[in-house]
């Protein structure tokens, strides 16, 4: 069990990797391509923010601004981890001009930090020590170094900012059909979440968080296959997410009172098909007809649902 664990655990820390060493550079900022009198959105963070590995008209960053009509400005990259953040926020001054202007500034960080801290030793194996021993301690170092540094963060970008909607979103669990490893990951992944929501509770104004995590809970078909990354569905959880968050900094909007019976009616329903096509129909009709076509109906689901 151990030695399938590991296997699955390298696979997925590969693919990481090999995204990070493909693109990764100091700031290879994607900014639209005819600027426009848009209000300005920046976004800050990995490549879970930049939406790796999704069309870029499919990324939730993309989406949101679309929907809210933003012009978007990304400085998020594959790799990046909060001490790059930090310094970057405090001394690249291209990224601070547009931060400075910015209504809106998403935020996602941290990962990486787990992921590819080389610095705390052979990563499977004291996830797999862990996991065998229920004990986490060797992230406590890592973890200090990332509430010193996302603390920076929030106050170097309220500093240079102090007027903007600051998104910050939590990180997710992304592989609930392997229940080892996603117990494992919850451990993990809920100690790099609880120094946002520490962050936030000593200051609630600086920004407002988007509970990715909560809304990926025990949802299958929502990662590409490196466990690491949302695909294309995903990433439209996340925007959901991303717009709760931010329509909860905004002035009320009253909605018709059809608008309000609909959307009530319409959610346990959407629940109900999410559970049983997807959930369940994911676990028991995989085995029988083969990843391919269960893709092919995961994704027509999906349109459905979406």
């Amino acid at each position: 069990m151990k030695k399938w664990l590991s296997i699955l655990l390298c696979v997925a820390l590969l693919c990481g990797v090999f995204a990070v060493a493909a693109f990764s550079r100091n700031c290879p900022c994607t900014q639209d391509e005819y600027p426009d009198e848009r209000p300005l959105m920046v976004v800050l963070g990995d490549s879970i923010a930049a939406g790796w590995g999704v069309a870029q008209h499919e990324s939730a960053a993309e989406m949101f601004a679309r929907q809210h009509g933003y012009r978007r400005v990304n400085f998020a990259y594959a790799g990046n981890m909060s001490h790059r953040l930090r310094n970057a926020v405090t001394s690249d001054e291209t990224l601070q001009d547009y931060v400075s202007r910015a209504e809106v500034i998403l935020i996602s960080i941290g990962g990486n930090d787990f992921m590819l801290a080389g610095s705390y030793g052979d990563l499977v194996g004291h996830v797999m020590d862990a996991m065998l021993q229920g004990d986490f301690r060797f992230m406590q170092p890592m973890l200090a170094a990332l509430e010193e540094n996302f603390a920076a963060i929030i106050t170097q970008v309220r500093a240079l900012n102090p007027d903007a909607t600051v998104i910050v979103q939590t990180m997710f669990n992304p592989a609930p059909a392997v229940p080892a490893l996603y117990r494992a990951a919850g451990v993990a992944i809920g100690a790099l979440n609880d120094v946002m929501h520490a962050q936030h509770a000593l200051d609630p104004d600086a920004f407002v968080i988007a509970c990715v995590y909560t809304a990926f809970a025990g949802r299958i078909g929502v990662a590409q296959l490196d466990l690491i990354h949302p695909n294309a569905r995903g990433h439209r959880v996340i925007v959901q997410v991303l717009d709760n968050a931010y329509l909860s900094t905004q002035a009320e909007i009253p909605q018709s009172s059809w608008c309000v019976f609909t959307r009530t009616m319409l959610r346990p329903v959407l629940w109900l098909v999410d559970v049983l096509v997807i959930q369940l129909g994911l676990r028991l009709l995989w085995p029988l007809l083969g990843g391919g076509a269960m893709r092919l109906v995961d994704a027509i689901v999906n349109r459905l649902i979406f």
